[in-house]
């Protein structure tokens, strides 16, 4: 019986430490950017990128592909926003979490 208990204690470790040990990865998403030029408005598709760690977005990391402080980081920030609440009514709940918790500035 002691041996069991033992094997189950060094199962739930090893298994606790794999999920704490879960490697950072980066993800992609897209939203569209307007710019006027006159009378003109040109529309394009940016990318933007973030990392998650165990199924959770790290929100120090979201537009991690522009430069801190300008004013494409700003955009992106406030657009990524926009883009986790979408993403929250179709998908799952890291972008529910984000969407609510996720402050672009």
């Amino acid at each position: 019986m002691k041996a069991a208990v033992t094997a189950l204690a060094a199962f739930m470790a090893i298994s606790t430490c794999m999920t704490a040990m879960a490697a950072p990865r980066q993800e992609t998403g897209y939203y569209t950017s307007e710019r006027r030029e006159g009378l003109k408005t040109y529309k394009s598709q940016k990318r933007f990128n973030w990392m998650t760690e165990n199924n959770q977005i790290i929100f120090s990391t979201v537009c991690m592909n522009e430069r801190s402080g300008s004013i494409e980081y700003r955009e992106c920030r406030k657009r990524a926003k926009e883009y986790f609440k979408r993403k929250c009514n179709v998908s799952d709940d890291r972008f529910c979490h984000a969407s609510r918790n996720f402050n672009p500035l």
